[in-house]
């Protein structure tokens, strides 16, 4: 009996022994996470039913993603709530912090008490902590999201829990909501691309269609840029970039924008502008004479033959009337082309939300107006205005959006979490006509605030 408890004891200190020294060599820490707060060293795990911290070293490798996409350098603050942490733990160092995190786009169906309902059928749940980010840029609760609203979910990978939900009203809001058979038929709005003029080979030239949300989207210049898939920055707002090749001319081609869902496919639609690459032939002028200068008739070397009349007697020199002097030859006619009247230049962009030096908190909705019926490109970007390792600079979205009947256009909200929610973070909004000579840009400068 006694050899046996020997035996059991020494069995445990074995495994005791071997977890510590896993620790001590390499170990995996997997979880949700629950807090980062800006400033801090550490981030705080859920792992089961424990909550360990998770502290960064001198060295440690932080990145952040969405699940199957490119995972990119941040500050441990950019870890949100909810994310996916997979921590790397060796001789006691934290070797590498890797937060991964899931999107899942749809339009809402219905709300229950601690999920919603897509119209396709899929089911996103929510906990108590889940952030609601309504149309009109503010805080809410899961209730104050109508059916029919484009949703955007920031879900857990392994749990599908969604933590941060934002709405976007649809843009077809006005039509009803019960399907009809060509609904299912998807439908491109706009087609834009931005190059510098004349485009030369190795120009970057960029793309953006407008379009019904949740499709393969691509374009192609024909003889130029083949077919290219674009990538879907917002609901319903493809963009994609391509650089001229080397060795190939066109002239007159049109960019060309396609859109499909699953066996449906949109009409093509081209841009309004064409694009040429290559050396153009020059036309061909014809040089005129200097005006007011005619040339010289050649005279015939024939002398002239005329009937002689009867000579009158002659007067005296005193009265000899002197021959009349010959014309000058007429100038040559010269052709005026009266140039068309240009066209009225287009109205200037103006963005009315957020008013320029104002703060906000939360989120970023931004309003304006412009030319009916046209396209406008906006871009948010943030610094903190240092330099150095110290410096947090970026972009927070690019989104080419429609102006209304009315000019008014429509970008947001776009949710300000982890980096983006440091007090006193500067943030610079521009927005320009993409497809015209004038771009009309307006620029709005706002500063981050925190409760």
């Amino acid at each position: 009996m006694r050899g046996r408890s020997i035996y059991l004891m020494s069995l445990i200190c074995a495994l005791v022994l071997s977890t510590v020294c896993m620790r001590a060599c390499g170990a995996e820490i997997k979880g949700t996470a629950l807090a980062s707060p800006a400033g801090s060293d550490s981030v705080r795990i859920r792992e089961g039913d424990k909550t360990q911290t998770v502290k960064r070293g001198r060295n440690t490798k932080i990145t952040r993603g969405q699940i199957g996409r490119e995972m990119r350098d941040v500050p441990l603050r950019d870890i949100a709530e909810g994310d996916l942490v997979i921590a790397q733990i060796e001789n006691g160092q934290t070797v590498s912090i890797k937060a991964y995190y899931g999107i899942v786009r749809g339009v809402l169906a219905r709300t229950l008490s601690s999920s919603l309902i897509l119209k396709d059928g899929r089911t996103v749940a929510f906990g108590p902590d889940c952030q609601f980010m309504l149309p009109n840029g503010k805080l809410g609760k899961a209730a104050d999201i109508a059916p029919g609203n484009i949703i955007i979910c920031r879900v857990n990978p392994t749990s599908g829990e969604a933590w941060t939900i934002v709405a976007a009203e649809a843009a077809s809001s006005a039509q009803p909501a019960s399907p009809t058979p060509s609904a299912a038929a998807p439908k491109i709005t706009s087609v834009t691309f931005s190059a510098p003029s004349p485009l030369q080979p190795d120009n970057l030239i960029t793309v953006d269609m407008a379009g019904t949300p949740g499709a393969k989207a691509t374009f192609e210049i024909k003889g130029l840029i083949p077919r290219t898939a674009m990538r879907e920055v917002s609901p319903g707002a493809y963009h994609a970039e391509a650089r001229v090749p080397k060795g190939k001319s066109v002239r007159n081609a049109a960019v060309i924008g396609s859109l499909v869902i699953g066996d449906h496919r949109a009409p093509s639609m081209q841009a309004a502008r064409l694009v040429s690459v290559g050396d153009e032939p020059r036309p061909h002028i014809t040089s005129l004479p200097p005006l007011g200068v005619s040339k010289p008739a050649q005279l015939s070397a024939t002398k002239p033959e005329y009937d002689t009349p009867a000579q009158p007697a002659e007067r005296p020199d005193s009265e000899q009337i002197a021959a009349p002097a010959p014309k000058p030859a007429p100038a040559p006619a010269v052709h005026i082309e009266q140039r068309k009247p240009e066209p009225p230049a287009p109205a200037r962009i103006v963005v009315t939300t957020p008013p320029d030096g104002s703060k906000i908190k939360r989120a970023l909705l931004v309003r304006g107006t412009a030319d009916p019926d046209s396209s406008v490109r906006i871009t948010i970007t943030y610094s903190n205005g240092l330099s150095g390792i110290l410096k947090l600079a970026g972009e927070v979205a690019s989104e080419t959006v429609a102006v209304g009947k009315d000019g008014m256009f429509r970008m947001g909200p776009v949710p300000l979490e982890g980096s983006l929610a440091t007090d006193g973070l500067q943030f610079m909004i521009k927005a320009y006509y993409i497809n015209r000579t004038d771009h009309g840009s307006a620029v709005v400068r706002v500063i981050g605030a925190r409760d």
